[in-house]
């Protein structure tokens, strides 16, 4: 089972977080572990075969940071190793995914016909690089979102970041759980209750077909249509 964790802050130091709430869900059972962040307006990818102490062990917790998505990944799309561990990266799109895209095989070809290639063996990175696709399309991505949900078949919870936003993370939500915690100039983001329990217990639950934005400050909250939703916290 894998575990989803992304947090966002006004204060730069989150990376200790992130670890902590991906220890939060080693009970879920895992075979790699991965974070994406920013760092100086960069991206930073970190993945580790194995525990999440082996992610840990390579991470600078003296960096300052205060945006960022991390994962606990069981194999189910190719084999455990570092190349398939998430977070998966294509062109400016960063994403980290739980479930199965039960389209993937025909993404694929469509996306190889736009000459996109592929490292890894796994679902995720094909839904990551139709992610990119469209964004490429548009460069807007609410458009995005919303296309990817009446394309891809199959379960996802997902979070996002683009590398020419560096304020925002963005979930996509069908049929794997996927909430947001709200705490004091820091919002979370967890496919389990259990990752951010040290934090807050305040949260919103993301329904099928929703998606959302998530900065510091605000959390908006959208249907498939893209009107934005009142959620009970």
């Amino acid at each position: 089972m894998c575990g989803i964790v992304g947090i966002v802050s006004k204060k730069y130091n989150i990376l200790p977080s992130l670890i902590d709430g991906l220890k939060n869900l080693e009970y879920r059972g895992y075979d790699s572990a991965g974070v994406a962040y920013f760092i100086n307006n960069n991206l930073k990818i970190i993945k580790e075969k194995g525990t999440v102490k082996n992610l840990e062990n390579k991470i600078d917790f003296k960096e300052k940071v205060n945006i960022g998505i991390a994962h606990t990944r069981w194999a189910t799309h190719g084999n455990a190793n570092k190349i398939n561990a998430h977070p998966h990266n294509v062109n400016h799109i960063t994403i980290v995914h739980n479930g199965i895209i039960e389209n993937c095989n025909e993404l694929k070809k469509d996306l190889k016909d736009y000459n996109y290639t592929f490292k890894s063996n796994t679902d995720t990175e094909i839904a990551c690089a139709y992610l990119s696709y469209c964004y490429d399309q548009n460069k807007n991505i609410h458009m995005t979102i919303e296309r990817f949900m009446d394309k891809v078949k199959g379960s996802y919870a997902i979070a996002l970041l683009i590398d020419n936003d560096n304020k925002n993370i963005y979930l996509l939500k069908k049929e794997s759980p996927l909430i947001i915690g709200l705490g004091k100039d820091t919002n979370y983001i967890a496919s389990d209750i259990t990752a951010i329990l040290n934090y807050t217990n305040k949260y919103i639950s993301l329904d099928d077909f929703q998606y959302a934005k998530v900065n510091y400050k605000d959390i908006l909250v959208y249907n498939k249509s893209g009107d934005v939703l009142k959620k009970k916290i």
